[in-house]
């Protein structure tokens, strides 16, 4: 997705997660969970399958739904981002949905969540399908890559993604970086 090269700008770095962009439209977050130790873990919850449905459960303000499908352990996700943000006095975007196929990898103490991308990803049919499948318009994050690592009860987390340039803007794609931001952080204080 991005090369360690790259140079990346700092967005907003409160509350201990910082959110960078680079030059080439992908974003990151990167934080440290300082776990409480026992069963409730990071990776446990990855395991377990439950990222979203925890996500969903500290965010109601924020997702209005989300949808997880799995076939052939690809997961398929359409989350649905509530907006309540004013610009200049007059209402943005009231929602914006969010598409993307996840395919997870665990290691001992690691687990690597990759975007899966169908071979019609890019097509219009493909994009009509969703569509139908979902009856909204979405926006398409075409790479992500969240990367987790436990270690001594600290656990690091990176998440990297970029979405589709051809179905979105800057403004959006801000607000889909400030989006996961405020959600991972709720996430960090979960277990924290």
């Amino acid at each position: 997705m991005h090369d360690d090269n790259d140079d990346w700008f700092i967005i907003c770095d409160e509350k201990n997660i910082i959110l960078e962009k680079n030059n080439n439209n992908d974003y990151k977050i990167s934080f440290n969970i300082n776990s409480k130790g026992g069963e409730d873990t990071v990776i446990n919850v990855l395991k377990k399958g439950q990222l979203f449905e925890l996500l969903s459960a500290l965010n109601p303000d924020v997702i209005d739904k989300i949808t997880v499908t799995e076939h052939d352990d690809v997961h398929s996700v359409f989350m649905t981002l509530k907006n309540s943000d004013q610009a200049d006095g007059e209402e943005v975007d009231k929602i914006i949905n969010v598409y993307f196929s996840l395919k997870y990898n665990f290691k001992e103490n690691k687990c690597i969540i990759t975007s899966r991308k169908n071979e019609n990803e890019n097509d219009d049919e493909y994009h009509s399908d969703i569509k139908k499948k979902y009856g909204k318009d979405f926006l398409h994050v075409s790479k992500i890559k969240l990367k987790v690592v436990e270690k001594n009860n600290k656990t690091s987390v990176c998440i990297t993604f970029k979405t589709d340039i051809k179905k979105s803007n800057n403004i959006k794609n801000m607000y889909i970086g400030l989006y996961f931001k405020k959600i991972f952080y709720r996430f960090k204080q979960y277990f924290e």
